[in-house]
């Protein structure tokens, strides 16, 4: 079976770039929107933490996307029909795709 029909949702990547202006101030960041590309979640890690006035739940995933995805750490991944997902760096295990750690934080 090939990598890409394990590949069962799409994403996408949402890059915050900071902008300036004539004199070098800072602006409000300018949103990139990347893709859609092909990708796969898989759960690796579930917390939850007493935070008043709820519960905090943090819920670690595994995002696979495909070599050629244009991903950086700290990205937004908005993953059709799971949510959106914080970016950790990506890592290309030889070459042949690309994973990056997804963090999903919100109230149980």
């Amino acid at each position: 079976m090939a990598f890409k029909n394990l590949l069962d949702r799409q994403c996408l990547i949402v890059r915050l770039a900071p902008a300036l202006d004539q004199y070098k101030t800072p602006r409000a960041p300018i949103r990139e929107t990347l893709g859609p590309y092909p990708c796969a979640l898989s759960r690796k890690l579930m917390q939850a933490a007493q935070e008043a006035p709820q519960n905090k739940a943090t819920e670690v995933y595994t995002l696979y996307l495909p070599k050629w995805a244009d991903v950086r750490a700290g990205d937004l991944a908005e993953v059709s029909g799971a949510g959106k997902y914080r970016l950790g760096p990506p890592y290309r295990p030889r070459n042949h795709h690309t994973e990056a750690q997804a963090d999903w934080e919100g109230e149980a």
